[in-house]
């Protein structure tokens, strides 16, 4: 029987890929958090054991063989198209995202959930054609705002991903003053973001040190 611990991420998506499933319908049947799939199957980062059993009860009630999946795939990356066994080479170490333990589970959760969504809107934004109008040639309004908007979910997926560390490193919002700063000016327009109130939750300090 095939233990929930052995899954990977690229099992994960050979699975889904044999049932002929996106992403977003494994989300939606298993009730995995969206956030949690992408980052795991995307850059390896450890799922909880209930969250890997519960994939695997999916995947084996739809029909696939974990076992002989995970076999077939062992076989194709122990001989790659040069013939050379890999058997040998190190394998790479999973990934795991060190989360401070000042931010309670549900604001963790709320956080990686907006970083997905500014991923998303990232990735649709850097394919948008730049359009060009009037004699000289300059970038259109649109296309302005689209380029800014790219900087500002970027720079949003930043201070987030420094938050989950423990260390907000903006400084508390003064939304009646007139910015002095940059970084006040940033901490002010981050009370625009829906997850503003966790910003506020943890004052600026050292980021979680890895063990």
């Amino acid at each position: 029987m095939f233990k929930p611990a052995s899954l990977t991420k690229d099992l994960s998506k050979a699975a889904r890929r044999e049932l002929g499933l996106s992403q977003n319908d494994v989300i939606k049947a298993t009730g995995t958090q969206a956030w949690r799939l992408k980052q795991f199957e995307g850059r390896g980062i450890e799922l909880e054991l209930s969250d890997l059993r519960q994939l695997c009860e999916f995947y084996e009630s739809q029909g696939v063989d974990l076992d002989e999946l995970a076999a077939h795939l062992g076989r194709a990356a122990a001989v790659p198209a040069g013939g050379e066994s890999l058997a040998d080479e190190p394998k790479a170490s999973r990934l795991r995202l060190l989360f401070s333990d000042k931010l309670a589970s549900e604001e963790v959760d709320r956080l990686m959930e907006r970083v997905e969504v500014n991923d998303d809107r990232i990735g649709a934004l850097v394919k948008a054609k730049i359009e060009r109008g009037g004699f000289g040639g300059d970038i259109t309004e649109e296309s302005q705002q689209q380029v800014q908007e790219l900087f500002g979910a970027m720079a949003e997926n930043y201070l987030i991903y420094r938050l989950l560390q423990g260390r907000n490193i903006i400084e508390a919002s003064r939304p009646t003053k007139e910015a002095r700063t940059v970084g006040e000016f940033v901490s002010q327009w981050i009370q625009e973001s829906p997850v503003a109130p966790e910003f506020a939750t943890i004052e600026d300090g050292a980021p979680v040190e890895q063990e």
